[in-house]
């Protein structure tokens, strides 16, 4: 929602929001990439299968600092 809504901002003549670099190899395949902008959280609008999902990708990767 966050991406979203600041993308609809900047295009409607608002700041241009942060973001991560996507070109840089070194920075792409770093750990950390992406940690930035993550936000793990369920919503409302999650299904049993996505918070499952959640859980499992959790459980099986490094978390970001």
């Amino acid at each position: 929602m966050t991406a979203f809504d600041d993308m609809v901002k900047w295009e409607a003549g608002g700041a241009k929001p942060a973001g991560d670099d996507v070109v840089t190899p070194a920075t792409v395949a770093a750990t950390t990439y992406g940690c930035t902008f993550t936000k793990n959280t369920s919503g409302p609008d999650d299904s049993a299968s996505t918070l499952g999902l959640r859980q499992i990708i959790a459980a099986t990767t490094p978390a970001c600092p």
